[in-house]
């Protein structure tokens, strides 16, 4: 009895370390923001990157919070060693997706984006598919094999797309694994990316497919801390 409580235990104090960096990794994309950047930004273009930033934020905070409520029930049933383990394991496997350090296998949606004559793909075409495809429910993201987690930087360097310093070209494919409906809804609807971005010139195909797979986020997720 005390050997299955010390393992739950243990369980939950790696869970609330991987929330920790989670958190952390907020912070840490926030330090890492080109400076020159925002300085040649014009006002309108600020207050669209502050309020990307502000709904990050929100996002990841709201996750938090709600990952650390269901640690706080888990512990208070701890006395069921049996089912609090089975209710860890499957939240614990839900934080790896969140954070993407795990191969993730599963039905759901590819957008695939070409650049044309009239419109090319940017760094923020895609980051706009990304954050609605995460507010449509989307579970695991990946371009062009780059799995996206929360402290994925896509920028534009000399007017080509780079991932976590990858250059990236045309034909940009964005799978995302989550419930197809609602994901095809959102996309497709009246004011959504499809529409928007197919009126606006850009190449946008979409299709629903079964066993998407996803491969874990395989760049570096510590986190480092700076005076500078």
């Amino acid at each position: 009895m005390k050997k299955d409580k010390k393992i739950v235990s243990i369980t939950v104090l790696f869970m609330c370390i991987i929330l920790t960096c989670v958190m952390f990794m907020q912070f840490k994309i926030a330090r890492q923001t080109n400076l020159t950047d925002i300085k040649n930004m014009n006002e309108d273009e600020l207050k669209s990157e502050i309020l990307l930033w502000q709904n990050r934020y929100n996002e990841i905070d709201q996750k938090l919070t709600n990952r650390k409520l269901t640690i706080a029930e888990y512990e208070s049933i701890m006395q069921n060693n049996d089912e609090t383990t089975k209710m860890l394991d499957k939240e614990l496997h839900e934080l790896e997706k969140l954070i993407g350090i795990t191969d993730v296998e599963g039905n759901g949606v590819v957008i695939t984006l070409e650049d044309n004559e009239d419109k090319g793909v940017t760094a923020g075409v895609l980051l706009n598919l990304v954050n609605e495809l995460k507010y449509a429910g989307g579970e695991a993201i990946s371009i062009n094999g780059i799995r996206i987690v929360n402290m994925t930087d896509i920028v534009d360097v000399n007017y080509i797309v780079q991932i976590e310093g990858h250059k990236l070209s045309s034909p940009y494919i964005i799978k995302c694994i989550g419930e197809q409906n609602f994901l095809s809804n959102t996309l497709n609807s009246k004011d959504g990316y499809i529409r928007t971005y197919t009126d606006s010139g850009m190449t946008v195909k979409m299709e629903t497919q079964n066993n998407i797979k996803i491969d874990r986020y395989n760049g570096n997720l510590d986190i480092k801390y700076s005076n500078n």
